[in-house]
């Protein structure tokens, strides 16, 4: 009785721990190629607008649904700035990531749009040091619209404004018009 009962604890604890180490994830196919396409737009982004790269993330459980990048920009910025910004990111990001062939059958939906990214830019001095309150701090394109943020107190922010991709997308359209007009 006693080398049953022992024999039953040896497979029993095998089986847990089998089962706990297969529970260790393994990135699939998918996730290295959208590792690789956020790396390659990081670097583009960084090198051509001078933000920071500070991390990613996506959602992707069984397919790509949402591929994120967060930044830091040193200077002070106004609305037309943050939004050409904003706006460079997002087109950029998409871009990349429609032209790749390899991830087109992951996609949830091709072309991705700018619902299906997400770009967050938080905004400091020069001297990397906040930025007064009242100013724009922090922007985020997320689900098509692009929010411009500021700091009130050193808790507390308020957003500023709200407009969707395709309005930021016109605004800054149209003052590229006219700075060629000029």
């Amino acid at each position: 009785m006693k080398i049953l009962y022992g024999t039953i604890t040896v497979i029993l604890v095998l089986v847990i721990c089998s089962s706990f180490f297969s529970l260790k994830k393994k990135k699939v196919d998918y996730e290295k190629i959208a590792d690789r396409i956020t790396g390659r737009t990081m670097l583009k982004i960084e090198k051509e607008r001078n933000l920071v790269f500070i991390g990613f993330w996506g959602g992707m459980m069984h397919n790509i649904r949402l591929m994120s990048m967060s930044f830091q920009y040193y200077q002070e910025v106004d609305f037309d700035q943050a939004r050409e910004l904003l706006l460079y990111a997002v087109d950029t990001y998409l871009e990349e990531i429609n032209k790749d062939q390899e991830v087109r059958p992951y996609l949830v939906t091709y072309p991705f749009t700018a619902e299906n990214v997400e770009i967050h830019i938080w905004f400091y001095g020069p001297d990397r040091r906040r930025l007064p309150y009242g100013k724009i701090d922090y922007v985020l394109a997320a689900n098509g619209t692009f929010m411009y943020d500021s700091s009130v107190d050193k808790f507390t922010s308020k957003m500023l404004s709200e407009e969707t991709y395709e309005e930021a997308k016109q605004k800054v359209a149209m003052k590229k018009a006219a700075k060629e007009l000029q």
